[in-house]
Order: structure tokens, then sequence, then C-alpha cells
């Protein structure tokens, strides 16, 4: 993926007030994040983080190319004190800075789980003024799109297609 430039002053501010980030996953578990490009984001360019009371756990950072971002990488959690490293892990990425400092040492993929300290959140705490996505009206008819209330189920596949994650190569 290219991931840049998320930080139009026109977009609606986001529900926890953090703006301009290339990826962010807040309390998510078993996320990789592979192989992308991620550039000219304002605040932070790939973040983990608590959401809430859901804690970030086993995801992994891995490969990504990051520059011109306010922070390229970063671990930290939303509530004051430290958030427990809990198989998170950042490798073989391409940054400038961070947030812990060292973050590929400090939250290697075959370190033990310990505590990580981040002191505040590495990115401006609100958006630029703007509408508020949750006060944006409905959209008008979609014509083409089936009616959700009589269109048919569509069941889920029931199994996951493989993904050769090695074929995978970061976009220029």
């Amino acid at each position: 993926n290219l991931v840049e430039d998320n930080d139009d002053p026109g977009a609606p501010p986001a529900a926890s007030g953090a703006f301009g980030f290339g990826i962010a996953v807040g309390g998510g578990e078993r996320n990789q994040i592979i192989r992308n490009r991620v550039r000219d984001n304002g605040n932070v360019g790939i973040a983990l983080t608590s959401l809430e009371s859901f804690l970030p756990s086993g995801n992994r950072v891995e490969g990504n190319e990051l520059s011109n971002n306010g922070t390229d990488l970063a671990f930290y959690s939303a509530a004051p004190g430290p958030l427990q490293s809990a198989g998170n892990c950042f490798v073989g990425n391409q940054f400038a800075s961070s947030a812990p400092v060292d973050i590929e040492t400090e939250l290697a993929c075959d370190a033990l789980a310990h505590d990580v300290t981040v002191d505040g959140a590495p990115f401006q705490q609100t958006g630029p003024p703007g509408a508020d996505y949750r006060k944006i009206p409905l959209p008008g008819s979609q014509p083409g799109m089936a009616n959700p209330l009589t269109a048919p189920a569509i069941p889920a596949q029931a199994k996951v297609p493989s993904v050769d994650l090695a074929s995978i190569k970061v976009p220029v």
C-alpha cells in the first residue's frame, strides 16, 4: 500500500481526536503491517496504541518504508503510564523517527514481554476544525445498489484464501 498525505484540513475529525495518521492500530490484535510506503502524514506514519480499554497485542510492523511523517513509527498508550509490549514488534523498517526512540530495539520481535513507556502521545491531540463525522448527513439514493432491507444475504467464504506475504513488495 501507498499511504500518504492523510492530513487534509478539510477532512472531518477522528472520533479519538487523533489526526494526520498513515496507519493506526488502536487496540488491535495480531495485525501484520508489512511492506507499505508511508509518507507525508502530519502526525504519525504507523502507530500501535491502546484504544479505551483495548490494548494492542501480537502486532507485527515489518519492512515498511517511512518518510516525512511527524513521527514515523510509534507505540504508545492513550492512557497515562506504561503499556505492556505484549508481543507487538517492529523489524526491518526504514524510518527516521520513532516513539519510543529506538523502537526496533525496544520492541524487537524476539523480545520478552515488558513495559514500554512513551512520554505522551507523539502527535497533536485534535484535528483541524471541520465537520463532525457523526453529524454528516446520510447520502442520497445510490442507483444500482441493492436495497439492504430486501437484498438476499451473501454468505462469507468458509475458507480464508491464503496470501503469499513474501511476494508483497513495497510500492514505488
